[in-house]
């Protein structure tokens, strides 16, 4: 078995120490393939020194546009492994909690299955990864207050909650996907329309790092960045007339273009 574990990040470089350090400090029975992919970050939140301080082995891109997580994780998975079973997709503010969450997260996994990580917002200290005891300390408060945060979600239930955020599947399920096609938080449910179903594992705890709303956002909209949704007219998702869509999931932009200009890369 092997798994590669695809991050993408934008402009959240003070988040990234105690992300990339809990991913340091994992432990696992198989070979585990790490692809880095930048969504054009300002020059101020070049995340390069972070990576090659925690995880100098692992594969690192930038991208000289910003096209969002979805398309983003698209240009990662490109650059995994051609011989990964499993992928992992986490969000670059998560904090992994115990050295045995990529390991039981890719474990007894199987087709039709997401397996996903227990997700609360916390409101975490960026800089407890420089020292052992702090870390520790840290770690084991928020563990012991866990029933005092709040569960993360994308969706109003929990069956549809954000699989973005620490999830593992198996290659075939991945590829279902289709992050080149679809463009907005709905990606569960439309997995769901593939007969992919998510297991959560709420013993698998892990830490989004709370932080103010404007970190890592474009200030520019969706239509002025050219995201499409190709499948904007024919969606079966019932979100035509969410907020997501309104705010400019549109045809149009050169998206496809550029994505090639990073595989080329």
């Amino acid at each position: 078995m092997k798994a590669s574990l695809l991050l993408t990040t934008y402009n959240k470089t003070d988040l990234l120490y105690n992300t990339l350090h809990s991913i340091s400090l994992q432990k696992m029975s198989f070979p585990l393939d790490i692809c880095i992919l930048d969504d054009a970050s300002a020059a101020k939140d070049d995340p390069t020194k972070v990576i090659k301080q925690f995880l100098p082995k692992a594969k690192f891109r930038k991208s000289i546009f910003n096209f969002g997580t979805h398309h983003s994780t698209t240009a990662a998975f490109r650059m995994a492994d051609l011989d990964s079973d499993i992928f992992i997709l986490m969000s670059t503010d998560i904090i992994l909690s115990d050295i045995n969450i990529i390991q039981e997260l890719c474990s007894n996994l199987s087709p039709g299955f997401i397996n996903s990580a227990h997700v609360k917002d916390i409101p975490v200290d960026p800089n407890i990864w420089q020292n052992k005891k702090t870390w520790d300390k840290n770690v084991g408060i928020h563990l012991e207050k866990w029933d005092s945060y709040s569960r993360v979600f994308s969706g109003s239930s929990r069956s549809s909650g954000n699989w973005l955020f620490c999830v593992a599947m198996l290659k075939e399920d991945f590829l279902k996907a289709d992050l080149d096609v679809v463009f907005c938080d709905q990606l569960n449910r439309y997995l769901g329309k593939k007969g992919v179903q998510v297991k959560h594992l709420d013993h698998l705890r892990v830490f989004h790092q709370n932080h103010p709303p404007g970190v890592g956002k474009d200030s520019r909209s969706r239509i002025e960045r050219g995201y499409p949704c190709r499948i904007r007219d024919t969606c079966s998702l019932g979100t035509a007339g969410s907020n997501t869509c309104k705010r400019g999931l549109l045809t149009g932009g050169n998206l496809a273009e550029e994505l090639n200009k990073i595989r080329k890369k």
